[in-house]
């Protein structure tokens, strides 16, 4: 089997999509040697060592192939070049393309994956750049397959669009618990970001559907009732709405700016802090509940789109348009230690179900069941 992994060279940070095409291609490395896996890349920017180093095992039957255009010439192709481009680089028969985006190239005689994450764009075209809708919407009509990252995902794919529903399997996520663990010492980290002892967690990126100002306004709505020695850290960078929603509830000395973090120094924190509040309005999965909870981490999310997939029976779901709703469930884990005590518990049960393993051989399993 000959299986083509197309991959989108997001390497400014390893979040979203570049996790998953990482630890996807990392363990269908580990657990598929017979097969001939080519990582393959049409970009535009010299990216091809960076590339090797993050998406290509070093193993005879992985291979990375990276063909450069001119920037024009890519934003006018926009993954439209075609088969006889891909078969003069590949020369052999390809039996499956993979992509990761999902945008797909005009194959014929060759089975075609795309792995979709959420439908944002559909849902809330106001939040996202819609310079590739037309081609995700392709995608999703000529793949033979359609992996879903969740349930939800699955049914917004089949709300949208005339699918027949055995054209779309779920196969779930995961996380490194070898990355992702408590840390016990964690004071260098403490002291680099000038963390406090007690603080409530977000993390970013800081986009509008991750409702952000609605934790800050949920955390002001507490800070007002009672004695409060609780801050906010934000991991990511503060945006122009965040900072005018900070200064409006008079927040600046309580809200705490990381910038961006290397995924060490993520994992540090996620261990120190008190509790993660994610009351995001849309998500396709939601890695960072994973994160938080394999990180010992107490949980709040919200109870909407994929999230309670996800977070289980280990964290508190809570509307997230509801501003009372969300400082109510803060107030009531800060104040009960037993609660968190349990919902950590909970946690490392809840993400015993999610690995990059369990995710690669379903997708493997895909695979096979193509041919």
């Amino acid at each position: 089997m000959k299986v083509v992994i197309e991959v989108v060279p997001q390497l400014s940070g390893k979040r979203g999509i570049g996790v998953y095409t990482e630890n996807l291609i990392k363990c269908l490395a580990e657990i598929d040697k017979e097969s001939e896996y080519i990582i393959f890349s049409w970009f535009f920017r010299d990216y091809e060592e960076k590339l090797r180093m993050l998406f290509c095992p070093k193993q005879e039957n992985f291979s990375l192939l990276v063909k450069k255009f001119p920037d024009s010439l890519v934003n006018k192709l926009e993954w439209q070049i075609g088969l006889p481009i891909i078969r003069n680089f590949l020369k052999d028969k390809i039996d499956i393309y993979h992509s990761l985006g999902p945008r797909l190239p005009k194959l014929k005689n060759i089975k075609k994956v795309i792995t979709v994450h959420d439908l944002i764009y559909e849902i809330h075209p106001e939040w996202v750049n819609n310079k590739f809708l037309r081609a995700n919407r392709e995608a999703i009509k000529n793949a033979d397959l359609i992996i879903a990252d969740s349930k939800n995902t699955k049914e917004d794919l089949l709300r949208f669009y005339n699918l027949n529903e055995e054209k779309i399997q779920v196969v779930y996520l995961g996380v490194d618990r070898k990355v992702f663990r408590p840390i016990e010492d964690a004071k260098m980290t403490k002291q680099k970001y000038s963390l406090p002892d007690r603080f409530i967690l977000g993390v970013g990126p800081f986009e509008p559907r991750r409702n952000i100002v609605g934790l800050l306004k949920a955390y002001k709505k507490i800070k007002e009732k009672i004695s409060f020695d609780y801050k906010v850290v934000l991991v990511g960078n503060e945006t122009d709405e965040i900072k005018k929603e900070i200064q409006e509830l008079g927040l600046t000395k309580d809200v705490i700016f990381t910038g961006y973090v290397p995924q060490n120094d993520l994992v540090a924190i996620y261990s120190l802090a008190t509790i993660f509040v994610h009351p995001s309005f849309y998500e396709g999965f939601g890695l960072q509940i994973l994160e938080a909870m394999s990180c010992g981490c107490p949980v709040i999310t919200s109870n909407i789109s994929s999230l309670p997939e996800v977070a289980g029976k280990a964290g508190l779901l809570v509307n997230p348009h509801n501003i009372e709703e969300i400082s109510e469930a803060i107030y009531k884990l800060i104040s009960d230690s037993n609660l968190r005590d349990r919902l950590v518990k909970e946690g490392f049960l809840q993400v015993e179900e999610f690995s990059w393993q369990k995710t690669a051989e379903k997708t493997l399993e895909i695979y096979k069941s193509l041919l």
